[in-house]
């Protein structure tokens, strides 16, 4: 984390800026997981502290999702599809057109991509809202501070959340 703020920036309500990582070129699966986990965090913390959800996590969710769907039909990374590519992206934008993706498989694999999405998702939810609930006071501290102050550096987030 390099910097957490509540001040809403175009359609985010808040926003969370994390390290680069340079040059990255391959990423590994544990990755991608990680980052699933990471966008599903503020929607969680809301069902945890507040009992309901909102749109807020709007963009998180269509970052997710896209990813997600990304690790089964791109990247091979679907324990239950295999190392295989569904749909095949036609990137042809240089020449006025929209990325367009092209569907190359059958509708009884479309419901399994999208089996295998759903179970990446609800795996990541699971292990971010344990996590939440077993750290609760460290996100109330957090919350809290954020409330306070409206943003946060890298090393004020530490300071919080070591001491909650």
């Amino acid at each position: 984390v390099q910097k957490i703020t509540i001040v809403p920036r175009g359609s985010a309500g808040g926003y969370v800026w994390r390290v680069a990582e340079k040059d990255r070129l391959m990423a590994k699966r544990n990755y991608f997981l990680d980052n699933i986990a990471v966008a599903l965090g503020g929607r969680v913390a809301e069902e945890l502290v507040f009992g309901d959800v909102s749109n807020g996590a709007a963009m998180d969710i269509q970052q997710l999702t896209q990813m997600a769907r990304s690790m089964v039909t791109r990247y091979g990374m679907s324990e239950k599809m295999g190392p295989l590519q569904f749909g095949q992206q036609d990137e042809l934008v240089f020449l006025g057109r929209d990325l367009a993706e092209q569907r190359d498989y059958s509708e009884e694999v479309a419901e399994e991509i999208d089996g295998e999405v759903h179970q990446l998702v609800d795996s990541a939810y699971a292990r971010v809202r344990k996590l939440l609930s077993d750290n609760i006071a460290k996100l109330h501290g957090v919350a809290n501070a954020l409330l306070e102050r409206e943003t946060l550096s890298a090393e004020e987030f530490e300071e919080v959340f070591s001491a909650a």
